[in-house]
């Protein structure tokens, strides 16, 4: 199991055009969990990731970042991405 966070701004276009894309391919998969982090409301979490530009997608297993990218990301990229981190 792997957990996809999200973070966004709310004046982030990229940010709102991934929101169909991320849900569809979490939809998709098993074994993923999304959580979406609004990047402005909370700082700190931003930082504690290193989050310096919206999108940016971290991935964890338990507690450790096995991925992380920043933009858009097409739904086939971002669907083999995920899969390639959640295999054993």
């Amino acid at each position: 199991m792997i957990k996809l966070i999200k973070f966004y701004t709310d004046i982030c276009a990229p940010c709102r055009m991934m929101n169909p894309i991320v849900k569809a391919v979490v939809d998709e998969l098993d074994g993923v969990h999304c959580e979406s982090i609004n990047a402005t409301e909370q700082p700190d979490v931003a930082k504690q990731f290193n989050v310096t530009n919206v999108p940016t997608f971290v991935v964890l297993r338990g507690t450790t970042i096995v991925g992380q990218k920043t933009g858009m990301i097409p739904k086939p990229a971002l669907k083999s991405w995920l899969e390639g981190l959640n295999s054993p």
